[in-house]
């Protein structure tokens, strides 16, 4: 912290009794700081908490939302900073996606993992795409990436030779934000982006969905963007 200037624009060590009370004010800033650390550590562990608490529920919503065609592929696109990800040619690929879950540590949810599963497709032989995120003791965020086993001639972020724009390249770099929409945006609320609004739009027209559901065997997402 820099040094304080009193009101006549001198340092405080010139002035003994700004000084005596620019160090108490320090020292109370200090207090301040430890208060806050234990905030956030706290904080940490009532998130880590509940995130356990919703698994048995995103479980049930799972097996609902597996009975919804592209219901994943949808709630992608859909998403106003996601979808620009998406090249043409990705848009093949995510024909076969099936699921996106988040696979949280229970002891630490800001360890987690992202999985893209597929039914089998003629690009690559994985079952589903990984990456893996958690942080060391000071807060940065390590992260693991699982290669895609690519079929002959189907990479798409490669082209003789030279990367291409795909958001398969994702899946080979070192980038916590696309992680971030993924797994504490899209994720909780992908019912909400298949339907194709913002979170803060009226639950009247959340709940209407319900009756589309009834009316059609494949429903489509209301007010689909792609």
């Amino acid at each position: 912290m820099s040094k304080a200037i009193n009101q006549n624009g001198k340092n405080a060590s010139e002035d003994p009794v700004m000084e005596e009370t620019w160090a108490k004010l320090l020292n109370v800033e200090q207090e301040m700081e430890e208060v806050n650390e234990k905030l956030f550590k706290e904080q940490g562990k009532l998130t880590t908490k509940y995130e356990n608490t919703k698994g048995p529920v995103y479980k049930k919503r799972q097996e609902l939302l597996g009975q919804i065609p592209n219901f994943w592929t949808i709630t992608f696109k859909n998403h106003p900073m996601l979808q620009g990800l998406l090249e043409s040619e990705d848009v093949e690929v995510f024909n076969h996606l099936t699921d996106i879950t988040i696979d949280r540590s229970t002891d630490d949810c800001t360890v987690y993992k992202v999985i893209l599963s597929f039914s089998e497709n003629p690009y690559f032989s994985n079952d589903s795409l990984i990456k893996e995120f958690s942080h060391d003791e000071s807060g940065k965020v390590i992260i693991k990436n699982h290669p895609i086993l690519w079929k002959d001639g189907q990479d798409l972020t490669q082209s003789d030779g030279e990367k291409k724009d795909s958001f398969f390249t994702w899946f080979s770099e070192e980038d916590p934000e696309i992680g971030d929409l993924i797994a504490n945006d899209l994720y909780p609320n992908a019912v909400k982006y298949f339907q194709g609004f913002d979170n803060d739009e009226d639950d009247e027209e959340f709940d209407d969905f319900g009756d589309e559901l009834d009316e059609s065997e494949d429903p489509p997402a209301k007010k689909q963007k792609v």
